[in-house]
């Protein structure tokens, strides 16, 4: 019996070993059927271990309980202090080894970080914020430093910003050396430095543009704290603003057409209707002039002749109306042929606008009031829509209230307007000056016509 068992185990064997050499390579997979692996790598063993003290080698070999994959180690990975040139990372099945290309400083404690970058084969779940601790000196440092990062003119955070550590304190060090210590911002704009020396350091955040790891470009991100800081056990949190001193250009290309004889304008109406809180402007889309000896007649429903107002904008190529607007008005706008004419010297023909204007219904009424708000600092409320500020108003006490508000859906921020400019300012580090700071709040403004919206807001 039992010689019959082995003799059916080893066919069996055989068979499976036929199997597989006729049908190619084997590869690497889970079994299917069974519930979803949702579990990211578990660390089994590291060579030297986690904390090592006096560490003289060039390589750490790490084994994990699942095979892996490494995504991106080049971003992700951070040796801090930040070496010369970053080590390279490898895997293979269960191990990873990460070889040093620099010399190590002595009696320093270097933190290990893998950000994102060590996943599983299969699923690709994540191991998140995996660090390895060592030091080639006696002992590990055990100071640290956090806070939070959050861009000045909405408040919120950006989890693309790094946050860097200089020993150099000078203020020029962040424009021309790379920094000894780098770290991630995490959701919520939160960051945290580990087994750090007691040693003073200056402390910025940058959206690296270039790769530099240096603050060379206006238009990058950035953040400055005024205060050198010096790590502890139990650190007070700083918290840094970070702002673009200029946009970056945007680069539009345009092809060229051929330009019509016959040009028409066009206006802010939508479907023949003109809001109450807008100025009626007609844009010609060139350089214009306007024919002095001509004049906009402006008529109402009773062909009464309205007083109009004539400005045209900083690029010459909008006129902008004002007049006093009644709910619910049609109006004729009569342009004469002649009056408007383009730097090449053609002229627009004549042409008529109709419109009425939108009734007071058609809008809704907000009442916000606030507790904790410090007036004195040029507050300024901002209506957001598609993360564009679609219009604002200074706030004057603790009660803000409008009866013609557009209907939608808006984020409301609060931007403390230092110079009373009515705008978010930048910063500037060579002046050593903060930007200004706004705050979004939680409130999710959502307004209807004809219907009034009440809010409370403690700050």
């Amino acid at each position: 019996m039992k010689n019959s068992v082995c003799f059916l185990l080893g066919l069996g064997l055989l068979f499976y070993i036929v199997n597989i050499t006729q049908s190619g390579c084997a590869q690497i997979g889970m079994p299917t059927g069974g519930p979803k692996d949702s579990l990211p790598p578990v660390l089994i063993q590291a060579i030297p271990e986690p904390n090592t003290t006096n560490f003289t080698g060039r390589t750490i070999r790490f084994t994990f309980d699942e095979y892996l994959d490494i995504k991106d180690a080049f971003s992700n990975v951070i040796l801090s202090p930040l070496p010369s040139r970053n080590p390279t990372v490898t895997f293979n099945r269960r191990s990873m080894m990460v070889r040093f290309r620099d010399t190590l400083k002595a009696n320093t404690t270097y933190n290990l970080h893998f950000g994102n970058a060590v996943t599983d084969y299969n699923e690709g779940n994540v191991l998140k914020d995996f660090t390895y601790v060592f030091s080639t000196g006696p002992t590990i440092d055990s100071l640290t430093l956090e806070g939070n990062v959050l861009l000045a003119e909405s408040g919120l955070a950006d989890t693309t910003l790094m946050v860097f550590l200089y020993k150099n304190t000078h203020d020029t060090a962040v424009k021309k050396l790379k920094p000894d210590y780098i770290t991630r911002v995490k959701g919520g704009g939160g960051f945290k430095f580990n087994n750090l020396p007691n040693t003073p350091f200056r402390i910025y955040a940058l959206k690296d543009a270039d790769g530099g790891k240096t603050y060379n470009q206006v238009s990058e991100t950035f953040a400055f704290h005024d205060e050198i800081i010096t790590p502890s056990l139990s650190p007070t949190p700083v918290t840094l603003f970070a702002y673009q001193q200029e946009k970056p250009e945007t680069k539009t290309t345009t092809t060229p057409t051929k330009k019509p004889q016959i040009w028409k304008l066009q206006t802010n109406l939508s479907n023949s209707k003109l809001s109450l809180l807008d100025t009626l402007t007609l844009d010609y889309t060139r350089m214009i002039e306007t024919n002095d000896s001509l004049q906009l007649t402006l008529l109402d429903s009773s062909s009464n002749n309205i007083a109009l107002s004539i400005s045209i904008d900083s690029t010459q190529t909008k006129i902008q109306t004002g007049f006093s607007k009644q709910p619910g008005m049609a109006y004729t706008l009569i342009i004469p042929e002649g009056y408007v004419k383009d730097t090449s010297g053609n002229t627009l023909i004549a042409d008529t606008l109709r419109f009425v204007t939108f009734l007071e219904s058609d809008y809704g009424m907000v009442t916000l009031r606030f507790t904790n708000l410090d007036v004195d600092k040029n507050p300024v409320l901002q209506f957001v829509q598609n993360d564009k500020v679609s219009f604002s108003s200074p706030i004057k006490g603790k009660e803000w209230k409008d009866n013609l508000f557009p209907p939608g859906s808006y984020d409301v921020r609060i931007l403390y307007d230092e110079n009373g400019n009515g705008q978010w300012n930048p910063g500037d580090y060579t002046e050593k000056k903060q930007p200004e700071k706004a705050i979004t709040l939680s409130l999710k403004l959502s307004v209807r016509a004809g219907w009034e919206t009440e809010n409370d807001i403690a700050l």
